[in-house]
């Protein structure tokens, strides 16, 4: 008896698999379209073929003002590439199939051909918002680009890409500088590489130099009496008309300052520097950082 079962089972289960049939095995989509301009009148496009089990891949195409694709052709099976007449003036829209005798894999993604680039990016500009900060602006005038890829070159130097920001962005603060050089910057839009639309050309070019290398000390002459305070290197020279003066020097020079009070005054000390508080002596520190000194005077 269940010997019986078993076998009738077992046919039950051969005819199933005999009546359903198997699935179908379509090729994978093909990836990475793009295009290259071989001249005024033709243009190459290529893929990457990502099945094992295609016959052959079908290019399509459609104008961009309208909605059905039609054939333009088709390679053999492990063809990456089809070239194809498409004068300029038209926008096409390009993808490929990869078929066999199961049927059509989904398509690849589409390839814009005759799309104008993106457009340039307009009012480049760069200066400095500090020492060793470059302030990158630019205007924004293209619809749909994914980003803007910001370069930088040193004099006699190529030009590299420092970063790439988001679509709509109109300014960038680059903080990756050194003191007391000069840098180049210029800017494109980046257009979409997944549709094969170019990116814009780069927008003039922009130079500045940071002022890294350089400290300011600020000198203020104080009190009731009057005197003149006078550095070394040469910058400061301040009391008689001014009371209040302002120099660059370069980074880590150690400088001087002297406090000469006029006949009806006396020099009370210098405020600020640690080192020097409350002396009347010159008073030597390096520049190390901007710093801010007062000098004291009163009268006799």
């Amino acid at each position: 008896m269940k010997k019986s079962y078993r076998i009738a089972l077992l046919s039950v289960l051969f005819f199933a698999a005999a009546v359903i049939p198997a699935q179908a095995a379509v090729p994978q989509a093909p990836a990475g379209l793009r295009k290259a301009r071989i001249n005024s009148e033709q243009v190459r496009v290529r893929w990457r073929d990502r099945s094992d089990n295609e016959t052959g891949f079908r290019i399509e195409r459609r104008p961009i003002t309208e909605n059905a694709f039609e054939s333009r052709g088709t390679v053999p099976a492990g063809g990456t590439e089809f070239i194809d007449a498409a004068a300029k003036g038209t926008v096409y829209i390009y993808r490929v199939v990869a078929f066999n005798g199961d049927g059509d894999s989904r398509s690849s993604n589409d390839c814009y051909v005759n799309r104008n680039p993106a457009l340039v990016p307009v009012y480049f500009n760069v200066r400095l918002i500090a020492l060793t900060v470059a302030r990158v602006s630019w205007s924004d005038r293209t619809n749909g680009e994914t980003g803007y890829e910001i370069q930088r070159a040193e004099p006699g130097k190529p030009f590299k890409t420092i970063i790439i920001v988001p679509a709509n962005t109109e300014v960038y603060d680059d903080y990756s500088l050194s003191p007391a050089n000069t840098y180049i910057y210029r800017v494109r839009t980046i257009g979409r590489p997944a549709i094969c639309w170019d990116n814009s050309g780069y927008s003039v070019e922009r130079a500045l130099t940071t002022k890294g290398g350089v400290r300011l000390l600020s000198v203020d002459v104080r009190g009731t009496g009057k005197g003149m305070v006078t550095s070394t290197p040469a910058g400061i020279s301040c009391g008689s008309k001014d009371d209040h003066c302002i120099a660059e020097f370069p980074l880590a020079t150690d400088v001087t300052l002297v406090a000469t009070p006029n006949l009806q005054s006396r020099f009370r000390g210098w405020v600020g520097i640690y080192k020097c508080e409350g002396l009347t002596a010159p008073c030597t520190f390096s520049m190390g950082q901007d710093r801010e000194v007062g000098a004291a005077f009163r009268l006799k």
